[in-house]
């Protein structure tokens, strides 16, 4: 038994000078997510929870506790100077009082039986959450802070970003993104307060509320898994839909990144997904509003040309000509510029007067590209020649047709184009894909790894020991 000890001894000490996490970067137990802040902060906020309420505040992530109630109801309103009071809720007698000029008010509800933690709070509306919240008096209310672990989070993340009703793989390499995100991002609103917001600005994020049946497993499954290149984390960058490929990120915000590189997306179904093709209209005289809204004064809006497209087939150079001047714009911005008709970087332009050009495709080194008809010429004895369309039964001459004064955007796909398209993730999943070859496809070269904190991997590997050790 002594030498058991011994040698149990001697590994605990192996174990705590030689272990080393997967990686540098952080792996958190709770997130702190800004649900009511800024313009949004409220003067008030009832709390409701079936098993009472501990009262404190928060030191960073870890929760400190002063003071507990059985109470199920609750007010947090504003008291003199930086105080908060808690009330109850029916006899507005005052349960606490804190001072959030250097830590907030920390409230957390009571376990149920089952072990989860979860309140409701009343602002705006009545939403519930996991985990705590942390509130802080500011000028003009109170803002309020969801402190949450981060597989709780997330299940309340990829049911808003991915439809939970898609294959579990897709679900699963969602939440691997998610979670990627949210550890890349930690203290992105640090000046605020919290890690991430609850917008799309982060990661669109409403609580228990919009937790759905398939949200669960995903997240449970792939829990502590992230996607590394090499040693470091992913920027796990997704969107809607993508078209036939996905895009270079040098082609979009400029920066290189060997990982986001363009990939074929052929599993993705464009035709029929939401807004997977798409044509708007936009008219000179609203894209004469927008360039003066964003302060380019090139008067009337008299043209808009793509100058330049990526070997993906996305829009690099757009010019815009007016009555004095013109602007030209790149990469991303040829989406977002005129954001309401475009919904990606891949899309052609017809109308505004021009002439417009039946497409054509050539096979070449770079495979099939579209190339208009007036780019292309034939050669016979007798110099250039006429294109025509034949049929069974006519013969139609191809040339160009004059458009109308509307501009026509006609295009591919939904967001930025970069990294995994959520559909292609659909599409492959239900080709028989598993989540781990969906993300080694859309991100290329990298790799998961389970991410335990420090002290958990020690742990794990204490417990692996002494299970091979035996009753001797």
């Amino acid at each position: 038994m002594k030498k058991i000890l011994s040698i149990f001894l001697i590994l605990i000490l192996m174990i705590s000078t030689c272990s080393v996490a997967v990686s540098a970067w952080e792996m958190v137990d709770f997130m702190r997510i800004g649900i009511y802040y800024g313009t949004n902060a409220r003067a008030e906020y009832t709390l409701t929870s079936e098993t009472g309420f501990d009262l404190g505040y928060y030191d960073g992530r870890e929760f400190i506790s002063e003071v507990e109630t059985y109470d199920t109801q609750m007010r947090i309103v504003k008291g003199a100077g930086s105080y908060l009071s808690v009330l109850n809720l029916g006899t507005g007698e005052t349960l606490y009082s804190f001072d959030t000029v250097n830590y907030g008010l920390g409230v957390v509800p009571k376990e149920k039986d089952s072990g989860e933690q979860m309140m409701k709070i009343t602002a705006k509306a009545t939403t519930t959450y996991r985990g705590g919240f942390d509130f802080k008096s500011v000028s003009n209310g109170i803002t309020a802070v969801n402190v949450v672990e981060l597989d709780d989070y997330l299940y309340g993340v990829i049911s808003r970003e991915m439809s939970p009703s898609w294959p579990k793989e897709a679900l699963k390499a969602q939440a691997v993104c998610a979670r990627n995100f949210a550890l890349s991002k930690l203290g992105r609103h640090k000046d605020s307060g919290f890690d991430l917001c609850n917008t799309v600005c982060c990661q669109a994020y409403s609580g228990v509320d919009y937790e759905a049946a398939g949200s669960y497993a995903p997240v449970d499954e792939t829990s502590k898994e992230v996607l590394l290149y090499e040693d470091e984390l992913v920027q796990a960058v997704y969107s809607s839909s993508m078209g036939e490929c996905t895009e270079d990120v040098k082609n979009v915000w400029g920066s290189k990144v060997p990982y986001l590189v363009s990939v074929s997306n052929e599993y993705e179904d464009t035709a029929n997904v939401n807004n997977g093709i798409w044509e708007n209209t936009l008219s000179k005289a609203r894209a004469t509003e927008i360039m003066n809204s964003k302060g380019y004064n090139i008067g009337t809006v008299t043209d808009i040309t793509a100058l330049e497209y990526s070997e993906a087939g996305r829009v690099l150079r757009l010019e815009v000509k007016g009555t004095k001047g013109s602007e030209i714009f790149t990469k991303e911005r040829c989406r977002t510029i005129f954001a309401e008709a475009t919904l990606s970087q891949m899309y052609t332009i017809s109308g505004g007067g021009k002439v417009s050009y039946p497409v054509v495709y050539t096979l070449g080194a770079k495979g099939k590209q579209s190339v208009s008809l007036d780019k292309v010429y034939v050669l016979g004895a007798e110099g250039e020649t006429s294109f025509y369309a034949v049929s069974d039964k006519t013969t139609q001459k191809l040339e160009g047709a004059t458009m109308g004064d509307d501009f026509i955007f006609s295009g591919q796909g939904w967001g930025h184009g970069v990294g995994m398209s959520q559909y292609g993730a659909k599409g492959m999943a239900e080709a028989g894909f598993t989540y781990d070859e969906i993300l080694t496809h859309y991100y290329d070269g990298t790799h998961l790894e389970r991410f335990y904190t420090e002290e958990e991997e020690t742990t794990d590997e204490i417990e692996e020991v002494t299970d091979g050790l035996g009753d001797e």
